[in-house]
């Protein structure tokens, strides 16, 4: 198997480490559940890559890249808090991050 590169192996790590987002319950919203099912899918999808499988990890992760763009337009006009608002964008950020380094695992050349 070809080793991954080194900048996915930190996306997936910094990713994984995110701390978990707790909002009130109050708070939930379809946006909320949303966010959870796409997390899953990206854990899906880094296991995918871990396990060899990179022509689907980079077609699904460049398909995700497209959906995430929406997110923050979303998150806008969600009626949650500031502090909230906040917490989600950086968790979209490092999950723009890692769906980034998982588009490019198809080509040979990104392995470093």
């Amino acid at each position: 198997m070809t080793p991954l590169p080194k900048s996915f192996i930190r996306a997936w790590h910094d990713w994984q480490r995110a701390p978990d987002i707790c909002l009130p319950v109050v708070e939930l919203s379809v946006e909320h559940i949303i966010y959870e099912l796409e997390h899953q899918s990206v854990y899906q999808i880094g296991l995918a890559a871990l396990g060899g499988d990179l022509s689907y990890v980079a077609k699904r992760a460049s398909e995700m890249l497209a959906a995430i763009e929406t997110l923050d337009a979303d998150l806008e006009n969600c009626l949650t808090s500031a502090r909230t608002k906040e917490k989600l964008r950086e968790h979209i950020a490092l999950t723009q991050r890692l769906l980034e380094e998982m588009s490019k695992l198809s080509s040979p050349a990104a392995a470093v």
